[in-house]
């Protein structure tokens, strides 16, 4: 008697299928005996590549066909995972790898975080861009466009800063500030007291699996009820932020902190979209780096918190595609462009933008 295994792995998308067929002798007989459904991130978190200090990072390489596609590097925030770019069907980056070009996407999760929880530190946003080329040069990419969220976002000023030749283009998704953010560890955690208020985190040093529930209402709390998130999202990120190790905590916590990148992007010629959520708090330093460097192009979601990509995923990736099939200019480039054609035939130039 044999057994046999079909497995049919949808490309990209959430779900495969399994089924069996068996038979004995000549006389087989087939039969499908069972169907399953499950996520495929069981698959995906087996893909892993060690970096040089002996560290296993969780990654994934969507479109790698070779066929010369643009590369997209996802990597996301502060205590996140992969969902946070839309790694699930229908999410931003999903959009982008199946229906806005098919481009190649590859993610990577942070040490400390998720699927590379055990990987030892340092947790900082240095170590971060470490950690991306050692990832671009294992996949054998030279240049690449990347994608930070949040604290991501930071490790995107950082590689601009550092390696600019091996960026083709910077997308930075509700960035923390290029000169960063103070930090918000709270080294006395007493008194007792509900750390999950609405309006300010208390961060001592970490959460504890006993606040579990409590991160959950947070996180409900925080999201205003957009009908893009689901209490699974809520749950898994609570998980995460209780998993998390207090030196992830910390050290995080004081790179952001300690960002001092502004000067260098005044310098950046690297094209750059960065894009802001209307309600996120990091909206205004946004504003403020894209109007300081050279090259950057503003998109404000309408309809976005910090989460601009679970929130909008449609826009995200409309905005990204846009971005990358060069049908958007920057500021500056345009005020350049526009004043010249003005003076060739003596109009006046476009008046200066108020202080902000």
């Amino acid at each position: 008697m044999f057994v046999q295994v079909v497995c049919i792995l949808q490309h990209h998308k959430q779900e495969y299928y399994c089924a069996t067929t068996a038979g004995t002798g000549s006389g087989a007989f087939f039969f499908y005996s069972w169907l399953l459904r499950v996520r495929v991130e069981a698959l995906e978190a087996l893909m892993f590549f060690t970096t040089s200090d002996d560290a296993k990072l969780w990654y994934d390489d969507w479109n790698n066909n070779d066929n010369n596609q643009p590369v997209l590097v996802f990597l996301h925030g502060f205590t996140s995972y992969r969902i946070s770019w839309g790694h699930q069907k229908n999410g931003a980056a999903w959009l982008l790898a199946n229906q806005f070009g098919n481009y190649r996407c590859v993610f990577l999760e942070t040490r400390g975080c998720n699927d590379s929880r055990e990987a030892p530190g340092p947790y900082t946003i240095q170590q971060q861009a470490i950690d991306v080329i050692a990832l671009a040069d294992f996949l054998n990419i030279q240049t690449f466009t990347f994608c930070g969220h949040s604290m991501g976002g930071g490790t995107g000023f950082e590689l601009a800063a550092t390696v600019p030749e091996r960026l083709h283009k910077l997308v930075l998704l509700a960035p923390v500030p290029s000169d960063g953010i103070q930090s918000m560890l709270n080294p006395d955690p007493t008194p007792p007291r509900k750390r999950t208020h609405v309006l300010h985190h208390t961060l001592y040093p970490s959460w504890t699996k006993e606040e579990y529930e409590q991160a959950v209402e947070r996180f409900v709390v925080l999201d205003e009820g957009r009908p893009s998130s689901t209490m699974e999202f809520f749950r898994d990120r609570a998980r995460m932020i209780t998993e998390i190790s207090q030196d992830y905590w910390i050290q995080s916590q004081e790179s952001i902190g300690k960002l001092r990148l502004s000067d260098a992007m005044k310098k950046c010629e690297i094209p750059t979209l960065i894009i802001a959520g209307a309600t996120d708090t990091l909206l205004l330093a946004n504003v403020h780096d894209a109007f300081r460097m050279p090259d950057a192009v503003l998109h404000v979601s309408a309809i976005s918190g910090h989460e601009t990509a679970l929130h909008d995923p449609i826009g995200v990736a409309g905005a990204i595609h846009s971005f990358m099939e060069g049908q958007t200019i920057s500021q500056k480039k345009f005020r350049k462009s526009v004043n010249r054609k003005l003076k060739e035939r003596g109009h006046l130039p476009i008046p200066p933008r108020p202080k902000m």
